[in-house]
């Protein structure tokens, strides 16, 4: 055996032999001498050459390699660090990663900022946050993770909708033009707190529909002054000042607040057309009184069902019995029972789909549903003019000039309103009415409107109508 670093002579030549490289590494150990050694050892580095293990590069788990190398090559196989670094990169091979793992790379920053998303989307209270449960998980997930308190994570909540606000506020100012709004209020029935939700809706640059919710707050009472007043914080605060019309449930209390803001924004110049246009019925609101009223003479019947549906769903032991009763009549229908919501018109008729057969049951309560029905929509002085406008601007539904002609006697204002005789251009007789249409001297948005109403309708149900407008516009 010859020494470190000596120096032997052969016939021809004098060799010396530098002194090996030390490392901390032990090599892979070597019972007998091999060819060619297995691929697997890329994977795994010796850490007990005594007790001849080696640990996986990746999750550090410690294989025995005495008996062959059969069990390492089942480790790789269900090691999931190392599937999950190996799929990381779709653009790199298999083998490139071989011996050398994707490392990624540790943001405190964007994982926090994810898991505050995770609570918000998932309504997950914040107390959640210290369950015990959730840091085992984030131990192996993320060790170096740092997880906060139930505090904090309420305080990065707020930090997060100042800057989602900051960004929707850009947004608005560069892509809202004018504003259709839509409000929404309730008392809550645990807290017997009252809430106010403002809707934006709007057409942005791209011709896209846009529907983004400026506020959720509480408000003091449902009366008119309320209503008002949190109306013009919201707009004030987000910059709003060019508003098309407010839709609000058919309250009186809502009626005294949308004349009060009407006045504010009318002194701002915010409205278009006539103010008269500007207050909006909610259809869904004016559907479910519809419904309720043809619903009044068997409100003891719907109050019986009711109640019995709900003994039913009032409990899981209860709803398991009620699942084994349908199981034991060897009924059809296998569905469970619909629970009726009050501000849900349908879930009463999904209550009693069953009775549905029975139509002479029905007739009789037709007739006062329609006196609701022509209350609101039956006579066409109470519609809205934008309603109409707007059916004209469909490109699938748009009326021709005899249309225009047979609207005009229909729902012609009496003489003398000169807010109302301002829309049909100025003009009580409907004949009038054609030849200022169709006169040689009008300006050109009527030679564009006789051109548009004049044009075949198109059927491209593809195309919807803020496309077509996109399209056409230019």
């Amino acid at each position: 055996m010859t020494n470190v670093g000596t120096t032997y002579a052969t016939s021809k030549n004098t060799v010396s032999i530098p002194p090996p490289t030390i490392s901390n590494e032990m090599p892979p150990p070597h019972t007998k001498k091999r060819r060619n050694r297995s691929e697997v050892w890329k994977h795994f580095i010796v850490s007990s050459e005594e007790e001849q293990k080696a640990s996986c590069k990746y999750c550090d788990t410690k294989i025995k390699y005495n008996n062959g190398t059969s069990s390492m090559h089942a480790h790789v196989s269900r090691c999931l660090v190392y599937k999950r670094q190996r799929t990381s990169s779709s653009t790199t091979s298999v083998e490139e990663h071989v011996g050398s793992p994707l490392i990624v790379k540790f943001d405190q920053e964007a994982i926090k900022r994810a898991m505050v998303k995770m609570f918000i989307n998932m309504e997950i209270p914040f107390r959640k946050v210290e369950h015990e449960s959730f840091h085992e998980f984030m131990s192996l997930a993320s060790p170096r993770f740092q997880i906060c308190s139930r505090t904090t994570l309420a305080y990065d909540v707020l930090k997060l909708w100042d800057s989602e606000r900051m960004i929707l506020k850009i947004f608005l100012s560069l892509n809202c033009r004018r504003v259709c709004l839509t409000t929404d209020m309730w008392t809550s029935s645990c807290q017997k707190l009252s809430y106010m939700c403002v809707t934006a809706h709007f057409i942005e640059n791209n011709w896209h529909l846009q529907k983004k919710i400026l506020t959720f707050c509480q408000v003091t009472s449902h009366i008119g002054d309320a209503i008002c007043a949190t109306m013009e914080m919201c707009l004030n605060s987000w910059g709003l000042n060019r508003v098309l019309s407010l839709t609000v449930d058919n309250a009186s209390s809502n009626d005294v607040g949308v004349e009060r803001l009407k006045r504010r924004l009318l002194s701002r110049n915010s409205l278009v057309m006539s103010i008269n246009h500007f207050h909006m019925w909610c259809c869904t609101h004016i559907l479910n009184l519809v419904v309720k009223e043809g619903l009044k003479d068997i409100d003891g019947s719907i109050g019986r069902i009711c109640h019995v549906v709900w003994y039913a769903r009032s409990s899981s032991v209860r709803l398991a019995k009620f699942k084994a009763c349908i199981d034991e009549e060897s009924m059809d229908y296998k569905g469970l029972v619909w629970l009726d919501v009050e501000t849900r018109w349908n879930s009463t008729y999904f209550m009693l789909v069953s009775a549905s057969k029975h139509e002479r049951t029905f007739e009789e309560l037709t007739q006062k549903m329609k006196k609701k029905y022509d209350k609101y929509w039956g006579n066409h002085e109470k519609l809205n003019m934008l309603l109409l406008i707007a059916l004209v601007f469909d490109h699938m539904r748009k009326i021709r000039l005899v249309d225009w002609m047979e609207y005009c006697v229909g729902f012609m204002p009496p003489q003398g309103n000169s807010d109302e005789l301002q829309v049909f251009g100025g003009v009580s007789d409907p004949y009038e009415t054609a030849e200022f249409y169709l006169s040689e001297g009008r300006d050109k948005a009527d030679n564009e409107l006789t051109t548009y109403l004049g044009e075949k309708l198109e059927h491209n149900l593809e195309i919807n109508v803020l496309e077509w407008w996109k399209v056409n516009s230019g």
